[in-house]
């Protein structure tokens, strides 16, 4: 149950990370307003992350509740906007997959990919988008079995990454976008090619000057190489990366960065260094101010528990319960964690 909360918490973040990376935060803001049932572009700059949010994950809803008519329409609103487009229309595949429905999974993976053919790809910021959504098409292939059209779609997308550019602006899009591509790969059962590419980025990510994007990327590439696996390389990783983490001056961030090292060093048969790194972290915490911080203590709490120390893991869950109950109604990750702690407590482990 505990990994289900580690497991919310890690999708939050990278809905987070997939939000600014597709155009949502980095500039102009595209949120949109329902109007006569349907839904018009408005420009705002104000609550960016929650509307842009709000449109995406109001399609996957209302998919995930069957009513894939309303999904459907609301996808086809975002006709100006091809990246949120396409990102609709694979959420609403996603859960034909989920449910079975192969056919009707396939022509909404039709619909993302004639989204995503308008989708420019002249800056490498573009490059990384199309990149992206070109990956996630080719995930929803590969999870109704149709892993030719998987590799065809992938390899445009590794086409794309390897055109962004060599400079230390574009390093983070660059790496991401090779990393989940290699992802893709493996899952999809070529993990020569998923190493190959893992390597590549590797390779990229020596030349990081800023250390919090290298913080970053050199975790991706370090879980590529767990699911890979290829031990060595990520446990050489991980003892670069404890020595960057100690660098990061923001506490929570230190602390956030600290836990998936932790995280990755159980998993790499290092128990004794996650529970060192843990019990730095747990101090760390008590410096942070964040009142959102319950969700850090669950992370912890987590690795607590995977390294067996199952008493003080519901120790720490109790005050992340108390936190997460003064911030319910206030942010959305609160109230997730909220529920999945009293669940614990409810059922057990």
């Amino acid at each position: 149950m505990v990994k289900k909360i580690y497991f919310h918490i890690l999708i939050t973040l990278i809905i987070l990370l997939i939000l600014i990376s597709n155009g949502c935060v980095k500039s102009k803001i595209d949120s949109y307003t329902e109007v006569d049932n349907k839904y018009i572009k408005t420009d705002k700059y104000e609550d960016a992350i929650s509307e842009c949010l709000s449109y995406e994950e109001e399609v996957n809803q209302l998919a995930k509740e069957g009513k894939y008519e309303e999904a459907i329409k609301m996808a086809e609103s975002a006709n100006d906007e091809p990246v949120i487009q396409a990102k609709a229309f694979i959420k609403i595949a996603n859960n034909y997959a989920e449910d079975e429905q192969k056919d009707k999974a396939l022509e909404m993976i039709s619909r993302a990919l004639e989204a995503a053919e308008k989708m420019e790809d002249i800056s490498n910021l573009n490059r990384y988008d199309k990149a992206i959504v070109l990956k996630e098409i080719a995930n929803i292939y590969i999870k109704i079995g149709q892993t030719d059209k998987a590799y065809n779609i992938l390899s445009k997308a590794l086409e794309l990454a390897k055109i962004i550019g060599e400079i230390e602006d574009n390093y983070y899009y660059k790496i991401s976008a090779l990393t989940e591509i290699a992802s893709n790969y493996a899952e999809a059962g070529q993990k020569e090619k998923a190493l190959d590419i893992t390597n590549q980025a590797f390779e990229i990510a020596t030349k990081m000057v800023h250390k919090s994007n290298k913080v970053a990327v050199l975790s991706k590439i370090t879980r590529n190489y767990i699911e890979l696996e290829q031990i060595d390389k990520a446990k050489k990783i991980l003892t670069q990366l404890y020595d960057l983490a100690k660098e990061i001056k923001d506490n929570y961030t230190k602390a956030n960065t600290l836990v998936e090292i932790a995280y990755n060093y159980i998993k790499v048969g290092k128990e004794d260094n996650a529970l060192e790194i843990n019990n730095q972290v747990l101090k760390l915490v008590k410096e942070i101010k964040y009142e959102s911080k319950h969700n850090l203590l669950a992370k912890i709490a987590h690795i607590y528990k995977e390294i067996g120390q199952k008493e003080k893991a519901l120790e720490i869950l109790n005050q992340a319960q108390k936190i997460g109950k003064k911030m319910a109604g206030k942010i959305s990750i609160g109230d997730k964690i909220l529920i999945d702690i009293e669940e614990i407590y409810e059922k057990g482990w």
